[in-house]
């Protein structure tokens, strides 16, 4: 959980930079699919998702589903 927030958040920085970008490419489709674009940060090897809604200002039931 975000502290501050109504979101739910979870990185990794076990990649190297490529594998990096093309996860974020990967889940940028599906994301697009499905109508759901989550907020993310990257730098370097490292990547952080964030998941809230912001139709309902906070995590949905199945946002919170996702981050569990």
């Amino acid at each position: 959980m975000v502290d501050d927030r109504d979101a739910s958040s979870k990185h990794s920085s076990s990649m190297i930079f490529a594998d990096a970008f093309g996860w974020m490419t990967r889940a940028a489709i599906w994301a697009e699919k499905w109508n759901h674009h989550q907020e993310w940060e990257n730098v370097y090897n490292k990547v952080i998702v964030t998941l809230t809604t912001h139709d309902v200002d906070g995590l949905s039931s199945l946002g919170r589903q996702a981050g569990a």
